[in-house]
């Protein structure tokens, strides 16, 4: 089961965060599980209150997601956790939850193309880390 903390940092209408929530975990359900919809139970996703007036970031919004062992990265031949890098260098680990996260920000910024964001994958192993800005389309 994943699970999903959305925070907006500006002050969307109630009816654009409720398309950004339902986006975000119909993205997840794909990129995760390769499902179209998610089952009850399969996505938690939590919304949190911020004191936005106080936070400075140059994204509207972010998703940390995280997930239960059973689906943290794994080597498809032995199906071993991949590995964490060492020496401040990403490891598989690392490579594959970027590569989540930047599939799943694809997904946000096809549809809201104008607002950008923060997408975080964080297993017990590793942390993926991917950011969209509609000025350079990565950084």
């Amino acid at each position: 089961m994943a699970q999903i903390v959305l925070r907006f940092l500006i002050d969307f209408e109630f009816g654009t965060k409720k398309e950004i929530a339902n986006l975000a975990k119909l993205a997840v359900a794909k990129v995760h599980y390769d499902i179209d919809q998610p089952a009850p139970g399969d996505i938690s996703l939590f919304v949190p209150i911020l004191d936005i007036a106080s936070s400075d970031s140059d994204a509207a919004y972010e998703l940390e997601i995280s997930e239960g062992s059973e689906n943290w990265p794994r080597d498809p031949k032995t199906g071993l956790y991949l590995p964490y890098g060492v020496s401040g260098e990403k490891g598989p680990a690392e490579l594959a939850l970027d590569d989540r996260a930047k599939r799943i920000s694809e997904i946000l910024s096809g549809a809201f193309a104008s607002d950008p964001h923060n997408v975080f994958e964080v297993t017990g192993i590793a942390t993926g880390w991917y950011q969209y800005s509609p000025e350079s389309k990565r950084r």
